[in-house]
């Protein structure tokens, strides 16, 4: 059976992670292979990975309030390039699973800030690999 590549016909993730269509019908794929690395990727509306210019974001961390402390903070780490890989990444306080690591993103510069929730119940795996010493390293 063939078939024909249309716009938004694939919303699978493709490098393990969780995939979410973004406001601007382009998609995003966030994967998180070991404690404190987040990996971001970036699709256009064919599922072609792309990094668009002018294209920012982070990951937003609050820690929660002790007895009578003040309001959590928010502590924000951005997304950088990684040695010209189709990804985007950032390191975080280590953080077991499950682990929800909130996005937040900008196509372009200037776009609202989007947020997106990504909620790992285990580590990521790359499609084909299994569990082992190498685990977390791609």
């Amino acid at each position: 059976m063939k078939y024909a590549r249309r716009p938004h016909g694939d919303h699978n993730p493709k490098h393990g992670g969780l995939f979410f269509m973004a406001p601007n019908n382009w998609h995003l794929e966030a994967t998180y292979p070991s404690p404190g690395l987040v990996r971001l990727f970036v699709y256009n509306e064919y599922s072609d990975p792309f990094i668009p210019p002018g294209f920012s974001g982070r990951t937003i961390a609050t820690q929660s309030p002790g007895a009578g402390a003040r309001p959590a903070a928010e502590t924000s780490v951005p997304f950088v390039r990684s040695g010209g890989r189709p990804y985007l990444e950032a390191r975080i306080t280590r953080r077991a699973v499950p682990a929800s690591i909130i996005v937040k993103v900008r196509f372009q510069p200037s776009d609202p800030e989007y947020l997106f929730n990504f909620d790992f119940q285990d580590y990521s795996r790359e499609p084909g690999r299994t569990r082992g010493p190498t685990a977390g390293i791609w």
